[in-house]
């Protein structure tokens, strides 16, 4: 358990230290970065989950099952 929360406060310092160095590129805040790479995150996953969704539905109209 200890080794979980170590790994996820590791990932959040990695991605506000991207989210610095990408604000100062494009003159923007830390937060504003972070925020952007966070939504686009969630975007990219829940564009993922809607393919595998559709991808299921086909497989299971093809094979005739009725989930």
């Amino acid at each position: 358990m200890n080794i979980f929360i170590i790994i996820i406060i590791a990932a959040v310092v990695g991605l506000a230290v991207y989210a610095r160095r990408e604000a100062k590129k494009h003159g923007t805040s830390a937060s504003e970065e972070f925020v952007g790479i966070c939504k686009s995150a969630i975007e990219t996953a829940s564009q993922k989950e809607e393919r595998k969704q559709k991808a299921f539905a086909m497989i299971n109209r093809t094979a005739g099952c009725p989930i």
